[in-house]
């Protein structure tokens, strides 16, 4: 008779396995339970230093607890040390109104990730993580809403998306001259959402990133 704990072999007419001491009769037909629901750090912990295509990108991340709402616009600033002014300085707007919402939200913040960027192309995506949502913003730019309406699509601004609104995840190419987007060179993670026809889409540029990884993980993050 096998443990079902432990996984032993004990003799037909033990009750309790030899190894371990877990009760074998009535528990037989129990089997293991799944594994245990991942944390949005440790999804963070094993992605996010694989999402780059090179090592000697600019751009970076940190992940809790190296980070926290009171060293989060200083991290920001070291990941973007070498983008243009401009770009520093749209971003530390961003993650000030990040860590207003994550704290009136009663959210933790969880990691930030700045894809990489080139001397001559200061255009990085950045995301914010917390433990249950995701903010984008690409070159300063937040992420969008693609609403219905009517036959229509319309842009709503909004940078946040919530893990468990995701429901299918793909990464597509941006078309010329499509939203903030639009650029050659870049594509956009699009997640529709539970229970409507409503997009979440946000932009990056392809070179940098490596997007079977960033797909596996936001799929692991919708399905904690």
């Amino acid at each position: 008779m096998k443990c079902w704990k432990c996984g032993k072999e004990n003799a037909e007419d033990d009750i309790f396995c030899i190894y371990c001491g877990s009760k074998l009769k009535e528990d037989q037909t129990k089997t293991e339970t799944g594994p245990e629901e991942r944390s949005v750090q440790s999804i963070l912990e094993e992605y996010l230093p694989q999402l780059s295509q090179t090592p000697d990108d600019r751009g970076g991340f940190v992940i809790a607890p190296n980070i926290d709402s009171e060293n989060c616009q200083q991290r920001c600033g070291e990941l973007l040390k070498d983008a243009l002014l401009g770009c520093k300085n749209l971003m530390r707007e961003n993650s000030e109104k990040v860590i207003k919402s994550i704290s009136e939200n009663g959210e933790t913040l969880q990691g930030v990730y700045a894809t990489g960027f080139s001397k001559l192309n200061y255009m990085p995506a950045v995301w914010f993580f917390s433990d249950r949502a995701l903010y984008a913003f690409w070159n300063g730019q937040p992420a969008w809403y693609l609403m219905n309406s009517g036959k229509k699509k319309k842009c709503v601004r909004d940078c946040k998306c919530r893990y468990d609104a995701i429901d299918r995840v793909s990464v597509i190419p941006t078309n010329l001259s499509e939203g903030y987007g639009g650029l050659w060179g870049t594509s956009k993670v699009s997640c529709s959402l539970l229970n409507n026809t409503n997009l979440f889409e946000f932009a990056f540029e392809n070179k940098y990133i490596r997007e079977d990884k960033l797909v596996e993980m936001i799929m692991l993050l919708k399905n904690r």
